[in-house]
């Protein structure tokens, strides 16, 4: 049990058991809840991104980036030496250019302009399928 002291410690416990207990009327539940949703849409989510050296494949990049929806607000990406590969530099050149979505005429990932793929075996042609897909795009480089 001390060390469950310590992780609530570490984790702002302060090493003291609590238990929720709600005693607010309905009215207030209400309030809270319209409160939480306001929060969630002025929320810009996840701004920079860097899973260098993770491991990664190109289909693992992939599933991320469709995780965290097209129209994340994500200015920055950080994937250098992973695995993604000729293969994976595809995918993500298909998801950048909307080929995994719906067309709703939305940009994907509409503030994103940088991106790190260095040291991922891309290859000349998966470097030429991602340089003219940031050509596409406004203000995007590529380190």
């Amino acid at each position: 049990d001390d060390d469950d002291d310590d992780d609530d410690m570490v984790f702002g416990g302060g090493g003291k058991r609590r238990h929720a207990r709600s005693k607010k009327s309905p009215a207030k539940k209400e309030k809270n809840a319209s409160t939480t949703k306001k929060q969630m849409t002025d929320d810009p989510g996840i701004k920079v991104l860097h899973l260098s050296s993770a491991s990664l494949t190109g289909s693992a990049v992939l599933g991320l980036l469709l995780g965290l929806q097209s129209g994340c607000m994500m200015e920055e990406l950080d994937i250098s030496s992973n695995y993604i590969g000729s293969e994976g530099v595809s995918l993500l050149v298909d998801f950048l250019e909307g080929n995994n979505k719906k067309k709703t005429g939305a940009a994907v990932m509409p503030k994103l302009n940088r991106m790190n793929l260095s040291n991922n075996n891309l290859c000349n042609d998966g470097i030429a399928k991602l340089t003219r897909a940031i050509s596409k795009r406004r203000h995007m480089s590529m380190v």
